[in-house]
């Protein structure tokens, strides 16, 4: 009678033995998938940060390419000003109101623009929407840019061929295009 109880002693003790390595195991395998995980996690923090360094994400590519010359145009500045190609801006962007990346863009442009030799009259800013609308946004870019209002698909979106918000456009002296993507434009030093 005393083998019947020690031996189930025993069977016990494997049962509970084969359960704890059982939890190690799966322990150990939540830790790798945990470990590579974060490593994969890195890697794509890596890749969105170099991606959207050098785009904005989900903005289509401007129609107009390093090089091309913007079509001619006429347009009046919020304050009254009339504009054509021959004035010459050497930053030009395209923002729109409800456009969750220009919040971050506009004051970028801002900078960008209220640093160029020339001054405010070397940089376009172009904002879509009613006045009522943008008014937050013609506030930021006013002090550093002439800025030109108009709806959705309007006379200077069609002539810089943009698809998407904020399209950003830094221009050659000689009026060509020479940077589309938003960071260099907004960072490339223009000769004065």
């Amino acid at each position: 009678m005393d083998a019947a109880p020690a031996a189930f002693g025993r069977e016990r003790v494997n049962v509970l033995d084969a359960a704890i390595v059982l939890v190690g195991v799966i322990a150990l395998l939540n830790l790798l998938l945990t470990l590579g995980l974060v490593r994969r996690l890195r890697e794509h923090t890596d890749r969105l940060n170099r991606l959207s360094a050098g785009r904005v994400a989900g903005r289509p590519d401007p129609q107009l390419r390093i090089g091309d010359r913007p079509p001619e145009f006429e347009a009046a500045t919020v304050d009254g000003r009339r504009l054509t190609g021959r004035d010459a801006p050497l930053l030009v962007g395209f923002f729109a109101r409800r456009c969750q990346p220009c919040k971050e863009w506009v004051p970028r442009f801002a900078r960008a623009a209220g640093a160029l030799p020339g001054g405010r009259e070397r940089a376009l800013a172009v904002v879509v929407g009613t006045e009522e609308e943008t008014a937050d946004l013609v506030a930021q870019l006013r002090p550093a840019a002439m800025v030109v209002t108009e709806e959705l698909d309007g006379p200077m979106g069609r002539s810089f061929g943009v698809a998407g918000y904020p399209t950003l456009y830094r221009l050659a002296e000689d009026g060509t295009v020479a940077a589309t993507d938003p960071y260099e434009v907004v960072t490339s030093p223009v000769a004065g």
